[in-house]
């Protein structure tokens, strides 16, 4: 993961107290570092490592599992000097960090790579994927949506399920 060059757990070695983005948990009593808020530091500056992704809620009350092929689509200029590769992956960190935000970690998003042996644990997604279809997208492991990620219909579903919007200003939330 990236981090502030400075960082050493929560602490900044260069200013001697909680780097930026700690926040402190009353309920553990620990600080807790947000790789989001750090990356916004004017004085960020990344470290050799993985790419920063969002965090995945361990104990979420919704699991979205996405299900296709790890390279969705590729969308290059007209002068085909720059592309974009939408990538299963990158939907899964997009979904994930803005649930983050809208639910506050109830709720966790996951891809499957169709090629992967993991499939086979979900039979009704397997035979579906063996039909033809391209992209399946489960909410607690029931299928929901097949051959897109209908973002709206997936806000309604989660609040179907008794998920309710977070207020940003709410001092209760804990992530």
């Amino acid at each position: 993961m990236q981090q502030c060059e400075h960082r050493s757990n929560e602490n900044c070695r260069l200013m001697g107290r909680p780097c930026y983005g700690a926040k402190y948990d009353s309920t553990s009593g620990k600080y807790s570092i947000d790789p989001w808020v750090e990356r916004a530091c004017p004085n960020y500056i990344a470290v050799e490592g993985d790419e920063l992704k969002p965090p995945t809620p361990k104990n979420a009350q919704v699991v979205i599992r996405i299900f296709g092929p790890k390279k969705l689509a590729e969308a290059c200029s007209s002068d085909d000097e720059e592309c974009v590769v939408e990538t299963l992956e990158l939907d899964q960190e997009i979904l994930q960090n803005l649930f983050n935000r809208i639910y506050g970690g109830k709720v966790a998003v996951e891809s499957v790579d169709t090629s992967s042996e993991d499939v086979s644990m979900f039979p009704e997604v397997k035979r579906l994927l063996d039909g033809g279809a391209k992209l399946v997208v489960t909410i607690n492991d029931e299928v929901k949506f097949v051959g897109s990620i209908p973002l709206p219909l997936i806000k309604m579903e989660i609040e179907k399920l008794g998920v309710d919007r977070i207020n940003p200003g709410d001092p209760q939330i804990r992530r």
